[in-house]
């Protein structure tokens, strides 16, 4: 992609495939172009209902949290137009969440996701509680809550990767 200025254009730079990624209900879709021809087609399917969706275009991982099991998941982007993704669940991250819920309080009520891809980390917002907006590395290590009240009716979180 080319910023231009100010960063408020944004246009495909080459003729290279270009992956438009959508969740819908139980899938990720993607749309793929080149720009003589394009492709619609499933990368994820049997999630129990995909909310916020992020990538890191360096990497080529895209993550997403499963709203249903609270799960943040990611799955590498395949180079070929019709293969699937396949979902891996950040265990460590999951794991942590779990050690730190108490009492009747759920582990998380994750209902947003950003990936800072310069910094390799994850931003989410928990709405459990108060609610929260917490930290971890790209593969769920070093958890750290950077918000810890007011952030339970967060639905969504944009990072500025090249702004810091």
């Amino acid at each position: 992609m080319d910023t231009h200025g100010d960063g408020s254009i944004c246009e495909a730079a080459t003729s290279s495939d270009s992956v438009v990624l959508i969740a819908y209900g139980s899938e990720i879709r993607q749309i793929r172009t080149n720009f003589t021809d394009y492709l619609y087609s499933t990368l994820i399917e049997n999630e129990n209902f995909v909310r916020s969706l992020d990538v890191d275009p360096i990497d080529r991982y895209f993550y997403w949290v499963d709203q249903s099991t609270q799960l943040i998941k990611r799955s590498y982007l395949p180079n070929t137009k019709t293969a699937l993704g396949r979902a891996q669940t950040l265990t460590h991250l999951q794991n942590t969440l779990l050690s730190r819920a108490t009492g009747d309080q759920a582990a998380a009520d994750i209902s947003a996701l950003a990936i800072d891809w310069v910094g390799k980390n994850i931003y989410f917002a928990d709405a459990s509680g108060n609610g929260s907006i917490k930290v971890a590395k790209n593969d769920g290590r070093y958890l750290k809550t950077i918000i810890r009240e007011n952030s339970n009716l967060v639905t969504s979180l944009v990072v500025n990767p090249m702004n810091g």
